[in-house]
């Protein structure tokens, strides 16, 4: 998740968001780890009324409830999405239709937190799932976090790939789906 949280705190400075952080958007290979499909990003110097979009099971509270505007927590709260599938091996509200998912997510809950986790784990998800985006850490903040600053890079991109490619083999070779594709 560096390689990701290093790209986000790049695009946060320069006032860009991308809005639609999951899986499937980021990029692997070769010893690299890339976020794309920028198609929801938007540049935060516009004045833009963003309605209803995104992939529903990683979208925050903010979208869900009409405050259509696109902030570095939008991208943060979708980060812990992604950073909970890599843990789990599926989305979050896995199993949830989405329209209990957005009466959920509106109504200030946050997904479960995966039981196999370090209690470090548990509570930088917490923090990054806070149903306030004011309190949702930083990309830059989420960098210099134990759990990622203590790890070596190496070892976080290998468990990373590893679920993503086991994902895409799922996907592409026996047809297992997801409930956001």
């Amino acid at each position: 998740m560096k390689p990701v949280f290093k790209c986000l705190a790049f695009m946060h400075e320069k006032g860009y968001v991308h809005g639609d952080l999951k899986p499937d958007n980021i990029l692997y290979g070769d010893n690299d780890v890339k976020v794309g499909d920028f198609g929801l990003a938007v540049d935060r110097s516009e004045t833009l009324n963003i309605g209803f979009c995104g992939t529903v099971t990683y979208m925050p509270k903010e979208l869900f409830c009409g405050h259509g505007e696109y902030r570095p927590s939008v991208d943060i709260y979708e980060a812990a999405g992604v950073l909970s599938y890599l843990l789990t091996g599926s989305p979050p509200w896995a199993g949830y239709q989405w329209d209990t998912v957005i009466f959920k997510v509106g109504s200030g809950e946050i997904p479960e937190v995966p039981n196999n986790c370090s209690e470090e784990m548990k509570n930088l998800l917490k923090r990054m799932f806070n149903p306030d985006s004011e309190k949702r850490p930083t990309a830059k903040e989420l960098l210099q976090d134990p759990i990622f600053s203590d790890t070596p890079e190496s070892v976080l991109d290998e468990v990373l790939l590893g679920v993503l490619v086991d994902t895409q083999l799922l996907r592409n070779y026996f047809g297992v789906c997801t409930n956001d594709a």
